[in-house]
């Protein structure tokens, strides 16, 4: 599924605001909150985090550019291709996930710990 994330509202009476600087690349994975574009108003310069877990597919604003409040700056794929690359990182793991080393408690002894049910024969004074 693709996500077009657009210039939120950032407040004040804010209508517009200059990409300054693109914190991710098109390809990258992002996570959720991590912060994608510098965007500079008349007001406040603020990075703009991502709204969504997945990869980028498209900025659709150049460095320098003004866009408006409501229009898309980046569209984010999430689902699939997200999901088909941690399919793909997990099946590369799956020699060492059948290793016994990583099962601890598989074919060995129960560990032998203290049993703190049992009433204490100290003696009293």
């Amino acid at each position: 599924m693709v996500y077009e994330f657009r210039l939120p509202d950032i407040g004040e009476g804010v209508a517009e605001g200059e990409v300054v600087k693109w914190l991710v690349k098109e390809g990258e994975a992002v996570r959720e909150n991590q912060p994608l574009v510098e965007i500079m108003t008349d007001k406040v310069n603020v990075e703009i985090p991502s709204p969504k877990k997945g990869t980028v597919q498209k900025c659709m604003a150049k460095e320098g550019e003004v866009v408006k409040v409501g229009q898309v700056l980046i569209v984010i794929a999430e689902g699939e291709s997200t999901v088909s690359s941690a399919v793909a990182s997990t099946k590369s793991l799956a020699p060492l996930l059948n290793r016994r080393s990583l099962h601890p408690n598989q074919n060995h002894k129960k560990s032998q710990r203290p049993n703190h049910n049992k009433p204490c024969n100290h003696a009293r004074s």
